[in-house]
Protein backbone atom coordinates (compact mmCIF):
# COMPACT_ATOMS: atom_id res chain seq x y z
CA UNK A 1 0.00 0.00 0.00
CA UNK A 2 1.25 3.45 -1.14
CA UNK A 3 1.88 6.15 1.71
CA UNK A 4 0.43 9.10 0.82
CA UNK A 5 2.74 12.10 2.06
CA UNK A 6 0.87 15.65 3.18
CA UNK A 7 1.07 18.57 1.18
CA UNK A 8 3.96 20.91 2.39
CA UNK A 9 2.31 24.18 4.04
CA UNK A 10 2.40 27.07 1.64
CA UNK A 11 5.66 29.52 2.64
CA UNK A 12 3.80 32.52 3.33
CA UNK A 13 0.51 30.63 4.79
CA UNK A 14 1.54 31.49 8.22
CA UNK A 15 0.71 35.06 7.41
CA UNK A 16 -3.13 34.34 6.96
CA UNK A 17 -3.27 34.26 11.05
CA UNK A 18 -0.22 34.91 12.55
CA UNK A 19 -1.62 33.16 16.06
CA UNK A 20 -1.40 29.52 13.39
CA UNK A 21 0.40 26.74 15.25
CA UNK A 22 0.13 24.52 12.25
CA UNK A 23 0.16 26.55 8.58
CA UNK A 24 -2.55 25.93 5.85
CA UNK A 25 -1.26 23.87 3.45
CA UNK A 26 -1.56 25.20 -0.49
CA UNK A 27 -4.79 23.12 -0.54
CA UNK A 28 -6.47 24.21 2.30
CA UNK A 29 -5.35 28.07 1.52
CA UNK A 30 -6.94 27.64 -1.39
CA UNK A 31 -10.41 26.46 -0.30
CA UNK A 32 -9.70 28.91 2.42
CA UNK A 33 -9.99 32.21 0.10
CA UNK A 34 -12.96 30.63 -1.76
CA UNK A 35 -14.84 30.43 1.54
CA UNK A 36 -14.16 33.97 2.32
CA UNK A 37 -15.52 34.61 -1.14
CA UNK A 38 -18.62 33.20 -0.19
CA UNK A 39 -18.82 29.94 -1.83
CA UNK A 40 -20.24 27.12 -0.31
CA UNK A 41 -19.11 23.21 -0.08
CA UNK A 42 -20.59 22.37 -3.37
CA UNK A 43 -19.11 25.08 -5.63
CA UNK A 44 -15.85 24.82 -3.88
CA UNK A 45 -15.84 21.23 -4.90
CA UNK A 46 -17.00 22.24 -8.13
CA UNK A 47 -14.69 24.56 -8.63
CA UNK A 48 -11.21 22.21 -8.01
CA UNK A 49 -12.60 19.34 -8.97
CA UNK A 50 -13.00 17.51 -5.55
CA UNK A 51 -15.52 15.52 -3.89
CA UNK A 52 -18.04 17.76 -1.17
CA UNK A 53 -16.88 15.36 1.26
CA UNK A 54 -13.14 16.10 0.69
CA UNK A 55 -13.71 19.89 0.82
CA UNK A 56 -15.56 19.48 4.23
CA UNK A 57 -12.98 17.97 5.72
CA UNK A 58 -10.49 20.69 4.21
CA UNK A 59 -12.67 23.19 5.95
CA UNK A 60 -12.86 21.12 9.50
CA UNK A 61 -8.82 21.51 9.14
CA UNK A 62 -9.03 25.15 8.07
CA UNK A 63 -11.12 26.19 10.75
CA UNK A 64 -9.31 24.62 13.55
CA UNK A 65 -5.96 25.59 12.31
CA UNK A 66 -7.34 28.92 12.34
CA UNK A 67 -8.84 28.63 15.51
CA UNK A 68 -11.85 29.93 14.08
CA UNK A 69 -15.63 28.22 14.42
CA UNK A 70 -17.40 29.28 11.45
CA UNK A 71 -16.69 30.22 7.65
CA UNK A 72 -17.20 34.16 8.40
CA UNK A 73 -14.78 33.61 10.74
CA UNK A 74 -12.02 32.76 8.14
CA UNK A 75 -13.01 34.88 6.09
CA UNK A 76 -11.95 37.57 8.73
CA UNK A 77 -8.64 36.17 9.29
CA UNK A 78 -8.08 36.44 6.21
CA UNK A 79 -8.92 39.85 5.67
CA UNK A 80 -6.97 40.43 9.04
CA UNK A 81 -10.46 41.17 10.85
CA UNK A 82 -10.95 40.08 14.09
CA UNK A 83 -14.53 38.92 14.16
CA UNK A 84 -16.36 37.91 17.55
CA UNK A 85 -19.24 35.75 16.18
Amino acid sequence: MAVIEPEPPVAGAITLASSVAEPLTRREAGIAQLLARGYNDRQIAAELVLSVGTVGTHVHHILQKLGVQSRHQVAARLAGINDPS
